[in-house]
C-alpha cells in the first residue's frame, strides 16, 4: 500500500484529536503477489476488500487520504473509489483530505462528496455537519 506510513500517521493524529479511527493495515505489503496463483490473488484480495468494507460499514465518516500519486494530485485509486462508493450508498459521509485531482473518476468522486478536510483535521465534525445539511 503506497501511503501506509502517511495513513498511519494520519490515524494517530485523528486519535489524538479524540476520534476512534480504523485505518488500513500493512498486511498486504509483505505479500509477493506475483508468486500467488490467480485464484490465490483473487481470494486474498477479496478478503482485504471484505475487511475494508466492514470497517466502512461501521464508520460515521470515511476520510479518504488522497495523496499525490504518479503525478496526480488528490489521487483516487480503484480500491478507494469502491470504498467511498460503498460509504456513499450506506449514507455515510465521505471526506477527502485534499481536493480530488484530474483523473478518470473525478466526476464520480466529487459527486459523492466535495467535503475536503485539508490540513486542519480538527474541522472534520464541523465540515461533516455542513455537508449533511447540503445533501
Amino acid at each position: 500500500m503506497t501511503f501506509i506510513d502517511r495513513m498511519e500517521a494520519l490515524a494517530k493524529d485523528l486519535a489524538t484529536l479524540g476520534y476512534s479511527v480504523v485505518a488500513p493495515v500493512r498486511e498486504s505489503e509483505s505479500i509477493d503477489w506475483d508468486a500467488l496463483s490467480d485464484q490465490e490473488r483473487v481470494s486474498l484480495k477479496k478478503s482485504y476488500i471484505d475487511g475494508h468494507l466492514l470497517n466502512v460499514r461501521t464508520s460515521d465518516i470515511v476520510l479518504i487520504a488522497n495523496y499525490t500519486k504518479n503525478g496526480t494530485e488528490g489521487y483516487i485509486g480503484a480500491n478507494t473509489l469502491m470504498e467511498l462508493s460503498f460509504a456513499y450508498a450506506l449514507g455515510i459521509s465521505v471526506a477527502y483530505l485534499f481536493p480530488v485531482g484530474d483523473q478518470p473518476c473525478k466526476l464520480e468522486a466529487e459527486a459523492v462528496s466535495r467535503f475536503v478536510v485539508g490540513e486542519d483535521l480538527s474541522t472534520i465534525n464541523e465540515l461533516a455537519v455542513k455537508e449533511s445539511l447540503t445533501k
